[in-house]
């Protein structure tokens, strides 16, 4: 069955940001992977989920994994939704969640379970309450952006909230840097 896109995911488009290096949570993964004592092998798989316009990302993984798929539904290239059915020592998503609504959020914490080898791990970044730039109107549990589009800043204790029924959580980074980047293992 093809995936089916929402209006929601269709919306989140908009908030896909071009640009150049990497985002700032997978230069932080960059370091703490370097610095590992125990590398990945390089034989490893990892999923870039929710890929966008971060170039830059997948091609971080591809230094780490041997072998990378990304996948998101509204960028061609990379809207092949048969990579959703392959398991991956390592998920990435960073700056997805913050941008659905709950019912496209929990699809997408499935999507990342669904998606994890039983020993995997994914890593997680959200917009925290730190990030000024999101306003708008409220909607459910985040705000309307005056471009449409659906934001919610995060709380260590509100991402913790959300995550825990499905996974183990590490948070990695969070402060004043305008977001929360975390490690996922499912339960």
């Amino acid at each position: 069955m093809p995936y089916k896109v929402t209006e929601e995911m269709r919306i989140a488009r908009r908030c896909a940001i071009a640009r150049r290096g990497l985002s700032r949570p997978a230069g932080r993964l960059d370091v703490m992977w370097s610095a590992m004592d125990v590398g990945f092998e390089r034989g490893g798989c990892a999923l870039h989920l929710g890929e966008g316009r971060a170039l830059d990302d997948t091609a971080l993984l591809h230094q780490y994994f041997g072998h990378v798929r990304a996948f998101d539904p509204n960028f061609e290239g990379v809207s092949d939704d048969s990579v959703l059915n392959d398991e991956y020592d390592v998920v990435l998503s960073v700056f997805v969640a913050n941008v659905f609504p709950p019912k496209e959020r929990d699809r997408h914490y499935d999507d990342i379970v669904a998606s994890l080898l039983g020993n995997g791990y994914a890593y997680l970044a959200v917009r925290s309450i730190w990030d000024r730039s999101i306003k708008g109107e409220p909607d459910q549990d985040g705000v309307r952006t005056s471009r449409g589009t659906f934001q919610k800043a995060y709380t260590v204790e509100s991402l913790l909230d959300e995550l825990t029924e499905r996974f183990v959580v590490r948070i990695i980074e969070s402060g004043s840097k305008g977001y929360i980047l975390a490690e996922l293992a499912v339960r």
